[in-house]
């Protein structure tokens, strides 16, 4: 052993080995280089992100995400106008409402289409618990509007079936009341989609 230490003390053989040592080093860095060139093709992750709304919110950096509108529509919902009017309860209201809703304090509201809309639905955002009694619009052939429920009391969706389509500068009314006897608020209204 004490010759191999006495080989390792000569500042000869100290450089002779750093250079070595070097040359080691950079030839293994290169083959690795080398290999990672040709053996491993990473690509970026391919991101889908699905959002009905038009909103995307993921929590890392994307780039060149993939936005999804899934409501098998043409063309997205248009901007539309509204604007409401309070409506006091029905006293004597007919079999065609509902009764329970026709008796509480309500608004009617009233939507204008900026454009063309596929598949027609509205959600109305009230300030406490609303459902809908009736919706109308004045375009020609219409079916009678049908309400949906949503996972929200205060949130109402209201449309038609048929025609799957309201044209621009088509109108619609909304009666929302309120589902018990205090008078509400319409906060918002928004063009609805819904995922097909």
């Amino acid at each position: 052993m004490s010759g191999v230490w006495k080989w390792l003390s000569k500042k000869a053989n100290q450089s002779t080995l750093k250079f070595i040592g070097a040359g080691a080093g950079v030839a293994v860095g290169a083959c690795w280089v080398v290999y990672l060139h040709l053996f491993q093709h990473a690509e970026p992750p391919s991101v889908n992100v699905s959002a009905p709304n038009g909103i995307a919110a993921v929590g890392s950096t994307i780039t060149n995400p993939v936005v999804n509108n899934n409501y098998s529509a043409p063309a997205p919902p248009p901007p539309i106008s509204w604007s409401s009017t309070h409506t006091e309860p029905l006293q004597n209201a007919g079999p065609e409402f509902d009764t329970t809703l026709a008796l509480h304090p309500g608004v009617r509201v009233e939507i204008v289409l900026k454009g063309l809309f596929y598949h027609p639905l509205f959600a109305v955002l009230c300030d406490r618990p609303c459902g809908v009694m009736d919706i109308m619009t004045n375009a020609v052939g219409v079916s009678s509007g049908q309400p949906y429920t949503t996972g929200s009391p205060n949130i109402v969706v209201g449309g038609f079936s048929i025609p799957s389509e309201l044209d621009q500068g088509s109108r619609v009314w909304i009666d929302v009341r309120s589902r018990d006897k205090n008078t509400i608020k319409v906060l918002s209204v928004q063009p609805y989609a819904r995922a097909q």
